[in-house]
């Protein structure tokens, strides 16, 4: 039988604890994706929309860069971790339980009911045209490890003086016909001002409506980032955040001790 000596059996103990330290560390974390939370919260009875608002409020809200064209206004949000098909599934069927049409809107040239799905590579669209013609786009891209949701929504052929004009133009026609009919003046004169009326109550209103529209479509890319945030950055912080059991136990042996202590041990054993 082969008699160790004080000094290997000091590096035999410190050798066990760094194997199990390194054993621990190499063990795969554990968790649950967020489907596998869901399940269990329905078994429970647990609302499904509740677990998707608790699972976002583990991830904070990256802040929506808002910008605009002539004819287009944008939302950009940023993820944490590149988007998942599960979490690209769950924005699809949002956007199309919200988008979802009905009536000769459904029927619009090259537009499902639902909106269209297409996909490049790892860019992923959702496009949508209600019947007014304003166009709604959903794209989450992947970049530098991170994931990016980019909505835009048409909203006008012009800006809003061009819009204002285009649309103003024809409904004050009439109105400016009938007013110069009926009030006294130069015809010409009362016809310009009826319609440059018109032409300015049209633009006023377009302002406000695509100020709204901005607003909403801001609101939408924070349930979609909710639910995006859920399925990616979530798990992702889940792994992240796990705490790994040891496949290797050594706690009987307690603190392996260092050189120097096991051989003062043993040294009073001797003596």
């Amino acid at each position: 039988m082969r008699v160790f000596s004080e000094q290997q059996i000091a590096q035999i103990l410190q050798r066990a604890a760094d194997k199990q330290a390194e054993a621990a560390r190499a063990v795969p974390t554990t968790g649950l994706t967020l489907a596998e939370i869901e399940a269990l919260a329905a078994e429970s009875g647990l609302d499904v929309a509740h677990i998707r608002a608790a699972a976002a409020e583990l991830v904070p809200a990256s802040p929506a860069e808002r910008s605009r064209s002539a004819t287009h206004i944008f939302v950009e949000r940023t993820l944490d971790a590149p988007l998942t098909d599960a979490g690209w599934n769950e924005l699809v069927a949002e956007l199309r339980n919200r988008f979802g049409k009905a009536g000769m809107a459904a029927y619009l040239p090259g537009n499902a009911p639902s909106g269209d799905v297409a996909a490049v590579g790892k860019n992923r669209e959702w496009s949508h045209t209600d019947g007014l013609g304003v166009e709604t786009r959903v794209l989450a891209t992947e970049r530098g490890g991170k994931g990016r949701l980019r909505l835009s929504q048409r909203v006008g052929m012009m800006n809003e003086w061009g819009d204002g004009t285009a649309v103003g133009l024809p409904l004050g026609i009439l109105p400016a016909l009938v007013a110069a009919k009926l009030l006294p003046g130069p015809n010409v004169l009362v016809v310009a001002l009826v319609l440059l009326l018109f032409v300015v109550a049209t633009w006023m209103a377009d302002v406000v409506w695509r100020k709204k529209k901005h607003h909403q479509l801001e609101t939408l890319s924070d349930e979609l980032f909710a639910i995006a945030a859920a399925h990616g950055s979530l798990e992702a912080a889940t792994s992240a955040s796990a705490v790994p059991t040891p496949a290797l136990s050594l706690d009987a042996l307690g603190d392996a001790p260092d050189a120097a202590e096991a051989s003062s041990n043993l040294s009073g054993l001797r003596t």
